[in-house]
């Protein structure tokens, strides 16, 4: 999917707030940060230098991105919950972050449960690295 300027900074600096959310900087995330900031055509200096900037946080607004469109908006919740995942474990501060990114852009925090489930149901393996309070409010998704 083509992104607009605006869109593709939101998307970086979205996920980059959505990694430090736990405290926890996993090299998984740096590395699957890598490959999303190739694939919305960074070069490779920008999303490193932006990764370090965070780290030592400086420069990082934190504001929730607003973006362009449903499709954009949808497609960085799908791209988070993989985020979430990949240090093994999806912390309640992540979920909570994209609750807020969801509300933000007018979806419903159900629509967030809903593909967080499907991702959970694709791939089970994942339900033990999920917060146990976050597992909870999963624990009542129909999908």
């Amino acid at each position: 999917m083509k992104l607009s300027y605006i869109d593709t900074g939101n998307f970086l600096r979205g996920l980059l707030i959505l990694i430090k959310k736990d405290n926890i900087i996993h090299q998984k995330e740096v590395e699957l940060l890598n490959k999303m900031g190739k694939q919305l055509g960074f070069d490779r200096e920008i999303y490193e230098s932006a990764v370090n900037e965070f780290l030592l946080k400086k420069n990082i607004d934190s504001t929730v991105p607003r973006f362009s469109s449903l499709k954009v908006s949808i497609e960085f919740i799908n791209d988070s919950i993989k985020m979430g995942f990949v240090d093994n474990y999806f912390h309640v501060k992540e979920l909570e972050w994209l609750y807020e990114v969801a509300k933000k852009n007018k979806i419903p925090s159900s629509f967030v449960n809903k593909k967080l489930a499907k991702y959970i149901k694709k791939y089970p393996e994942k339900e033990g690295q999920l917060d146990p309070k976050s597992l909870k409010r999963l624990k009542k998704v129909k999908i």
